[in-house]
């Protein structure tokens, strides 16, 4: 077995068997490759506090302590204070990302959504619960007949009691004009 270079100062857990870097140095070792962003970073680190929540966000802030001074450092800390432990997914983190980087309020992230009577509707992928405004990420999974009509009958429940509800599609973010009506739409929703 040949040990690699940093392994010492790395927490290394073992999953199936294998001896593998924590998730947490692994976040830590993405800053040091080529092109990365902040972005894939933030992706990154969602995807790590995901799993356990904010104790994972402690320990995301004790890895960037370890690695002072080394490559990717200035990008972990940027990524760190954008990092957020509800996100579900990539594209979910993506969204949340461009929503804010328009200049609209940060969602709650897959939140609990009740009624007017506290009866509990459903969870979301994004909510703004002072304007009663919520948005949900639809991917291709959305598609199936069976989910498309599932999502159809939540959708309702929650329009009936007074959820303004919006859709967001990967052609939603890839596409710029329709980028653009999303922004211009929660904006006057949420202002």
């Amino acid at each position: 077995m040949v040990q690699h270079t940093g392994l010492p100062r790395r927490t290394v857990v073992t999953a199936g068997g294998v001896s593998i870097t924590a998730p947490s140095d692994t976040w830590a070792d993405v800053a040091t490759l080529p092109g990365i962003e902040v972005r894939d970073l933030v992706v990154v680190g969602d995807a790590v506090v995901a799993r356990t929540g904010r104790a994972d966000l402690e320990v995301l802030r004790e890895v960037l302590l370890r690695r002072r001074g080394e490559r990717g450092v200035r990008q972990l800390r940027t990524a760190l204070a954008l990092v957020r432990p509800r996100s579900a997914s990539p594209t979910e983190t993506l969204t949340r990302l461009g929503l804010c980087e328009a200049g609209l309020p940060e969602p709650e992230l897959n939140a609990g959504v009740t009624d007017h009577h506290g009866q509990w509707l459903a969870e979301v992928d994004f909510l703004w619960r002072f304007a009663r405004v919520l948005a949900e990420y639809d991917g291709a999974h959305h598609a199936d007949p069976a989910q498309f009509r599932r999502d159809a009958r939540r959708r309702a429940a929650l329009e009936a009691a007074g959820w303004t509800y919006v859709q967001i599609t990967a052609g939603t973010l890839y596409r710029p004009q329709e980028w653009a009506e999303l922004i211009a739409r929660l904006r006057a929703l949420l202002t």
